[in-house]
């Protein structure tokens, strides 16, 4: 009876809370491929798909922090908290890709729109 209950709890909110983190780790994962890939289109549409999953994801999990931790400012910490963990690992994993070196006669060349 309590598992027909627990069931019944979980169903407006579209199911599993397993199946909710494992997207944001996949949402997670294609936005770190995708800005690896970036000057491609390709790599624009799989940060796009990455994107789409991991704030759809993050939002459902965030809707439902509320109803686990019976209180709303430990859920508004916690969430901010997973915020700061997504954007750390984006950032970290951007700051490590390889930056091509600048061509030194960038600089010197005329500008043709001043004419």
């Amino acid at each position: 009876m309590a598992t027909q209950v627990r069931q019944r709890e979980d169903a407006p909110f579209g199911g599993n809370l397993l199946l909710w983190i494992a997207l944001i780790v996949l949402g997670l994962a294609l936005l770190a491929v995708g800005v690896d890939a970036e000057p491609d289109m390709v790599g624009f549409l799989v940060m796009i798909a990455g994107g789409l999953v991991l704030g759809v994801s993050y939002a459902e999990l965030i809707s439902r922090l509320p109803m686990a931790t019976h209180r709303y400012g430990l859920s508004i910490v916690l969430a901010v908290v997973a915020l700061a963990i997504v954007v750390g690992i984006l950032m970290l994993n951007a700051n490590a890709l390889p930056v091509p070196a600048q061509n030194p006669d960038a600089l010197l060349m005329p500008n043709v729109a001043a004419g």
